[in-house]
């Protein structure tokens, strides 16, 4: 709505999205697709105690939240102060992570 492009087609690089793009992308989702498997299999299956299981499924889900943002958020074709930018929440993220473990571990 009023953004000066089309969203259907839109890829910001300026070029046509190709038969190859579709399939990097179709592998991106089927790399996240995956990941989300292997955390259900974790959380049910591994025996992992509850810190290590969170610490595994943080790392994870991170690993998820930066193909996605990167990817499927066109993150990769933008400047790297904005990359910075973007990264700040993933950062906060991982330092409350390790004060909770370190909590729970004293």
């Amino acid at each position: 709505m009023g953004h000066g492009h089309d969203h259907a087609g839109y890829h910001p690089t300026g070029h046509e999205i190709t038969e190859s793009d579709v399939r990097f992308y179709l592998l991106i989702f089927v790399g996240l697709s995956l990941m989300t498997l292997a955390q259900v299999l974790i959380f049910q299956y591994a025996g992992l105690s509850a810190t290590v299981n969170a610490c595994t499924q943080t790392i994870i889900a991170l690993v998820k939240v930066v193909l996605v943002a990167y990817y499927f958020m066109h993150l990769k074709d933008e400047s790297t102060w904005l990359k910075f930018i973007a990264a700040i929440p993933i950062f906060a993220v991982l330092y409350t992570v390790f004060v909770s473990v370190e909590s729970i571990v004293r």
